[in-house]
């Protein structure tokens, strides 16, 4: 094959169905003019290549040229791409007011992300393989084929049927690591923290929901914890969008008061409790924040200061850019990006 020089270069091997079959689990750079070859890695590390024959099939024609396929994002940017897939198709029946199966697949912001992209890493719904200590999978273990998400959109559960272009968005955007932002400029505009009242909570909840940890020393202690997230990383729990929704909220939250009834007795009784009313307040004030600070994803949003320096000093955006410049971060993401394409000069004629 023919590759571009000095790309970022992922290799997955794929059936006839383009299902993934395996994958290197890092990336190959070549330089201008280099060739290379699959020796050096995948043989026995004690016995030298054997020999091969000049004559191979694979040699007798000009190689192959890698085909962009121009129908998806270049870079895939899980709020601008897939959200409004998973809203189509899925948000009906799996949204905050719905709770069989404990699945949210709206784009409602949490603490850090979004509460459908957090709800499919915490239920595995994608399978991306990220911080494993481990490689060489069997076929078909990791990637899109892994992917119980997959399954849930061919039209076999009810009538959450994608079309051939939108399952292809999803299975790429998997293939690619799943990841959640598309542009740099998101780098530190992510968490906005919700502090609890842990006195009062471990008070009310203690008896069903403390857990004993073990820190780096070795020293006990117990640490809330509900539905499997701990009080200190509420994940999904919080609904920065709409915190009157949030699941930390309306789990204990009597069902006559408009609760989820969760916990086997009512702790708040109605939403006057003064601890509802302290944790609601709570995530108001992220609510708030985020409002005022606003996530990548968001209509008003700015990139900080070093994002934006860097990128005059790349020469990507105007020196004299005033504070109240519209700022386009993925166009200016993709000008930075194709700054590393390789541009052959060919020496001109005396």
């Amino acid at each position: 094959m023919e590759l571009p020089a000095l790309q970022s270069l992922f290799f997955v091997a794929l059936d006839a169905d383009d299902k993934p079959v395996k994958r290197m689990h890092s990336f190959l750079i070549l330089q201008p003019g280099e060739t290379t070859s699959c020796v050096g890695c995948h043989e026995q590390r004690v016995k030298a290549p054997h020999p091969m024959k000049a004559d191979l099939a694979a040699l007798r024609r000009p190689p192959s040229q890698v085909q962009p396929i121009t129908d998806v994002p270049r870079v895939f940017d899980f709020p601008r791409d897939i959200q409004p897939i998973l809203s189509k198709h899925c948000v009906e029946c799996h949204n905050a007011d719905r709770t069989e199966g404990h699945v949210d697949l709206t784009g409602d912001k949490t603490i850090m992300y979004s509460m459908s992209y957090l709800t499919m890493q915490t239920r595995g719904l994608v399978s991306d393989g990220r911080n494993l200590p481990k490689s060489n999978y069997e076929p078909y273990k990791i990637g899109s084929s892994a992917s119980k998400l997959m399954t849930l959109i061919d039209g076999s559960h009810y009538d959450a049927k994608l079309s051939e272009h939108e399952a292809k968005m999803v299975r790429l955007w998997i293939e690619t690591s799943a990841t959640y932002p598309g542009t740099y400029a998101s780098l530190g505009c992510g968490t906005y923290g919700v502090g609890q009242p842990h006195g009062e909570l471990r008070k009310r909840c203690a008896s069903c929901h403390d857990k004993e940890l073990k820190n780096r020393k070795g020293e006990k202690y117990m640490e809330l914890f509900f539905r499997g997230r701990s009080v200190h990383r509420p994940g999904p729990l919080c609904n920065l969008s709409h915190p009157e929704k949030s699941r930390l909220l309306r789990g204990p939250l009597a069902k006559e008061a408009g609760g989820l009834a969760s916990c086997k007795e009512a702790v708040f009784g109605t939403k006057e409790d003064p601890l509802y009313q302290q944790m609601l307040a709570a995530i108001r004030d992220a609510h708030n924040r985020l409002n005022q600070g606003k996530r990548f994803d968001m209509p008003g949003f700015r990139p900080n200061e070093h994002y934006i320096r860097e990128m005059q000093r790349f020469g990507f955006l105007p020196k004299d850019l005033k504070p109240d410049n519209p700022i386009d971060v993925y166009a200016v993401d993709r000008a930075y990006w194709d700054s590393f394409n390789c541009r052959v000069q060919t020496a001109g004629k005396n």
